[in-house]
């Protein structure tokens, strides 16, 4: 019984080595990451693979070895800006094909944004105010 456990550890020491979590722990914060990882930042790592991807992750690792900074809680954080970022962006690209779709309905131009310049007082001059 034994072996059997001593196999069984070897195997999940093995698993943990070539897995995506272990690989960006090693490859981006190999240098000036003094730290050793843990089973939690490995986990936690892979909890990020599965919720962003690992591009997103491992390129939010190599910014946060950029900046010198080798905490989790940083990754996560720039992982939520690009996530946002994104989302944004998303938002203005459905907008403008929506906006596109109505233009092409109702057979109108689609109107280019204003500076708002030409709004510039006209309360004053519609109450007489001026």
């Amino acid at each position: 019984m034994e072996d059997f456990e001593l196999i069984e550890k070897a195997y999940e020491l093995l698993s943990r080595v070539n897995n995506p979590a272990t690989r960006l722990w090693r490859i981006a914060w190999s240098f000036g990451h003094r730290q050793q990882m843990s089973i939690y930042d490995i986990q936690e790592t892979q909890k990020l693979i599965d919720q962003y991807s690992y591009d997103w992750v491992r390129e939010a690792f190599q910014a946060s070895a950029d900046q010198q900074i080798f905490t989790l809680s940083y990754v996560k954080g720039i992982l939520k800006k690009h996530k946002q970022e994104d989302a944004i962006q998303k938002a203005k690209e459905f907008a403008k094909q929506k906006t596109q779709e109505i233009s092409a309905i109702t057979q109108e131009p689609i109107r280019e944004k204003t500076d708002m310049t030409a709004w510039k007082g006209f309360a004053k001059k519609t109450l007489g105010n001026e």
